[in-house]
């Protein structure tokens, strides 16, 4: 009694573009946090 319990989410996404089109930043947008990694280089 009287534990607090974690809620955990998990799921997967796939997104299909063009290299440099923005996918990973739309995820992280989304999500609200940085979940896909995102790089200044091509």
């Amino acid at each position: 009694m009287g534990e607090k319990q974690e809620i955990f989410r998990s799921g997967f996404a796939a997104l299909i573009g063009r290299p440099n089109a923005g996918k990973s930043t739309l995820v992280n947008q989304l999500v609200g946090e940085k979940v896909a990694i995102v790089s200044d280089k091509p």
